[in-house]
């Protein structure tokens, strides 16, 4: 089995880190699980990142619990690279999604 390198695009760090600060506003408990909820959905992606749904071309997507959040990344097979490109607030607009 293929180990995976993560790389997050500047606009995924960006949508991890707003809710974070967001929510530390309002609940230091709320962004710790946030964080948390986050970070092991990343840890299933990059175990096995073909088990999740592929929705648009070549971008798979996971819904995370407990937070309105998904996780869009795609595999680059040939670098043994999952690269996620939002983690995205679900009452956006779908259309911005797969940008």
């Amino acid at each position: 089995m293929a180990v995976y390198t993560i790389i997050y695009c500047r606009r995924a760090i960006k949508e991890f880190a707003d809710p974070i600060t967001w929510y530390k506003k309002h609940s230091f408990q709320a962004s710790e699980n946030f964080k948390i909820i986050i970070e092991n959905a990343i840890e299933a992606i990059v175990e096995n990142p073909h088990s999740f749904k592929k929705t648009y071309k070549k971008f798979f997507v996971v819904k995370v619990k407990t937070f309105p959040f998904s996780i869009i990344y795609f595999v680059e097979e040939e670098d043994h690279k999952v690269v996620i490109t939002s983690i995205f607030h679900n009452k956006r607009n779908p259309i911005k999604k797969f940008r």
